[in-house]
């Protein structure tokens, strides 16, 4: 009775392993990021990409976003977004669990917007085009997981340095008179141009689905 308890532990150790080798196996996967549909300071954006495994506890991302023409008070949306990372697993051979990664970000984008411009006696409204070229690194800790062997789910964090180069269709001093611009904290960020060097905290979740 021992011998056959122990051969029912060891058949279903074995059967355990095999599953948790098929479970972990994650060397092509498709993702994306949901949260980016409702990010209201960037605007509304879709974002598709890829994980590919290199080596045992190495993988790389790459991820491609375009923007919605319409969203919130921003309109006439045009441009993309690149996104493209690699990751070092904590556990080797898993790829999946806890992770470090170094990723690089690019975003070309343009947008119109509309304001009241106050001069000495009246104010007239007027629509300005913005057009941002962003370019950001940051190291990210973040953990991947994989549910009913397929789906994905990746939650990360970090800090890096963004540099951001900004233009506007209106001068800086009519932005300065904007009824708007002045009313709102998040619009000198937005569209104040200039060159600006600023930290950046990186959050971010992706889901997908295993290929391979």
């Amino acid at each position: 009775m021992r011998n056959i308890l122990l051969g029912i532990l060891i058949l279903f150790s074995f059967n355990a392993k095999s599953q948790s080798d098929l479970i972990f196996s994650n060397k092509l996967s498709v993702r994306l990021a949901p949260l980016s549909l409702i990010d209201f300071y960037n605007g509304s954006c879709y974002k598709i990409g890829l994980e590919v495994s290199l080596f045992k506890s190495t993988s790389i991302t790459a991820d491609y976003g375009g923007y919605f023409k319409n969203f919130n008070v921003w309109k006439n949306y045009t441009g993309y977004n690149i996104d493209v990372g690699l990751k070092y697993y904590l556990k080797h051979q898993l790829h999946q669990g806890f992770y470090i990664s170094l990723n690089y970000f690019y975003k070309n984008q343009g947008f119109d917007y509309k304001d009241s411009i106050k001069e000495a006696s009246s104010a007239y409204y007027t629509e300005y085009r913005t057009q941002k070229y962003v370019t950001c690194v940051n190291i990210n800790i973040g953990m991947l997981n994989l549910y009913n062997k397929r789906f994905i789910l990746d939650f990360f964090g970090g800090i890096g340095i963004r540099y951001k180069n900004v233009s506007s269709s209106i001068s800086i001093d009519d932005l300065k008179n904007g009824i708007e611009y002045n009313d709102s904290q998040s619009l000198y960020f937005i569209v104040t141009p200039g060159e600006f060097i600023y930290p950046n905290i990186n959050l971010g979740l992706r889901i997908g689905v295993k290929i391979i």
